[in-house]
């Protein structure tokens, strides 16, 4: 085998991977990164409207579920980024941090006036106020297009009596607006192109996949990894950290021997250490449409009609720079309720299957995202080859509370719909098309790209790493990125998640100093 040393190596190149890199490299660090997956090299990634063609990629892990006992038994598709920016290079770059409520649940170092610095960290921000930041690496923006279907809905969400929200981002979201995003000049400014691309003085592997960590004394080493046809090993004299996201960092610790001894027994992996936190607490936002026919065929299906192609090609413009899912919105529906539990995506388009589903037609779809799930699922090893993927039951809807909310939001979002603002445009019910709404979620809830919650922090049994993101027990080891959640925040996660990994950085640097003192 062949070895190398560096101070650190990081292991995978998503949103949290990125992040942690260059500030260990402004550090004057030496780091190695290894990604799974091969660069970024499709065209498709840069085009906001296009994210969805990247599933069922070899940009994509296209990962299964085990069959859902509470959705008729179906077993569920989860795309995950496999590629330089991971999840971050095929997502639709909505920007949200998240309630204050969210990170007070977390522990005594994460209240939202700790994490706010971070936030404000990453971003450069169209917005010049005291909530966001103007001197970090990414790029926040107001879309270059936005449909005239996304318009009317936001009057529609106004004629129905909610509030306009022109910011979702200031620790309390809550009404209707446009979501901003991580564009740069009509673009996706992905988390390796704001963080890495154009920097040196790193090692970056891709396509190399790791198969174990290398613990020696309690403490990690390095690890072993695969690359070009050869089983490689890689030492870190400071530390390992662990940015996989919620399936492959804890996939990763049961293939070292890090996890619950009796699951560990049953897959054939000799323990390390135990930890019986690893794979459990396992969260999701699961999402229901409604999708409507559009009256009028110029939705975002038109997108690849030449005109605006070449729009796009020449300024960046139209709706080919279009995330799809445009505007949205956070509500309560229960007015006893302290912050928002559902959240809504409007897409002027047909959305169904994670856009997988050919359009019938032209069409909009609206979908209620359930914010605070109650149930919760796991992820665990089925035998000792670390290829193999791992074994994922989310759980949704095993708790019946879930089940209502979603109909509370499918019904929400049925009257908006059927708002004056937006008749111009609504032709038929596509779906559900019935009345049995009940069905019709567990017929058609999906994922909306959003685990967390596998190696959760704290300091109880089932914690896997403590406030500080050191996994508990061992030196020199860390996890940081949406594994560490102990619970959802209200929105999606690849901001939260950047500043997970913001904070990390900074507290691995401070331990090295505190090692070499």
């Amino acid at each position: 085998m062949h070895t190398m040393t560096h101070d650190f190596i990081v292991i995978g190149a998503g949103s949290a991977g990125c992040v942690i890199t260059r500030r260990l490299l402004d550090a004057g660090a030496r780091v190695l990164l290894l990604e799974a997956g091969g660069p970024d090299l499709d065209p498709r990634i840069k085009i906001p409207a296009a994210f969805s063609q990247l599933f069922r990629t070899p940009y994509d892990w296209e990962l299964y579920t085990q069959p859902q006992r509470h959705l008729l038994g179906r077993t569920l598709y989860w795309p995950r980024g496999k590629t330089l920016g991971g999840s971050g290079a095929i997502n639709a770059m909505i920007v949200i941090r998240g309630h204050l409520e969210d990170y007070q649940s977390w522990g005594t170092d994460w209240s939202w006036d700790q994490v706010l610095p971070y936030f404000q960290r990453i971003e450069h921000h169209f917005l010049k106020n005291e909530h966001h930041g103007q001197d970090g690496p990414m790029e926040v923006q107001e879309r270059n297009f936005t449909h005239p279907i996304t318009q009317a809905f936001l009057r529609a969400a106004v004629q129905m009596g909610h509030p306009v929200c022109r910011d979702f981002n200031t620790g309390k979201p809550y009404g209707f607006g446009l979501y901003h995003v991580n564009h740069r000049k009509g673009e996706r400014h992905s988390p390796f192109h704001a963080y890495l691309k154009g920097h040196k003085g790193y090692t970056l592997k891709t396509r190399a996949q790791v198969l174990r960590i290398l613990l020696h004394n309690k403490a990690a080493r390095g690890v072993v990894y695969r690359h070009q046809g050869k089983v490689l090993n890689a030492f870190a004299s400071q530390g390992v950290i662990l940015t996989a996201g919620a399936i492959h960092s804890p996939h990763l610790l049961m293939h070292s021997g890090i996890g619950d001894p009796a699951v560990l027994r049953h897959a054939g992996i000799d323990l390390e250490h135990a930890l019986p936190g690893v794979g459990q607490n396992l969260q999701d936002h699961p999402a229901v449409p409604l999708i409507y026919q559009s009256r009028t065929d110029d939705t975002l299906e038109t997108a690849l009609q030449p005109q605006h192609i070449l729009n796009y090609t020449l300024k960046k413009q139209g709706p080919l720079s279009s995330n799809v899912a445009e505007a949205g919105g956070f509500i309560r529906s229960k007015s006893d309720l302290s912050a928002p539990d559902l959240q809504f995506h409007m897409a002027p388009v047909y959305y169904r299957d994670h856009g997988l589903t050919a359009p019938p037609m032209p069409a909009f779809s609206l979908g209620p995202t359930l914010l605070t799930p109650r149930s919760t699922g796991r992820l665990w090893v089925q035998d000792a080859n670390p290829l193999k993927a791992p074994l994922i039951d989310p759980h949704y809807l095993h708790d019946p509370e879930d089940l209502y909310t979603l109909i509370r939001g499918l019904e929400m979002a049925h009257d908006l719909i059927h708002q004056p603002a937006l008749k111009p445009y609504r032709g038929k019910e596509l779906l559900p098309g019935h009345k049995d709404l009940q069905f019709h979620v567990q017929s058609n809830l999906q994922t909306l790209y959003h685990p967390a919650g596998t190696c959760q922090m704290g300091e109880h049994p089932q914690a896997v790493v403590d406030s500080r993101l050191r996994v508990h027990g061992l030196k020199k080891l860390y996890v940081a990125d949406a594994s560490v959640m102990p619970a959802l925040p209200r929105g999606n996660t690849q901001f939260p998640t950047m500043m997970i990994a913001e904070r990390a950085a900074e507290w691995i640097l401070q331990d090295q100093t505190q090692a070499t003192t």
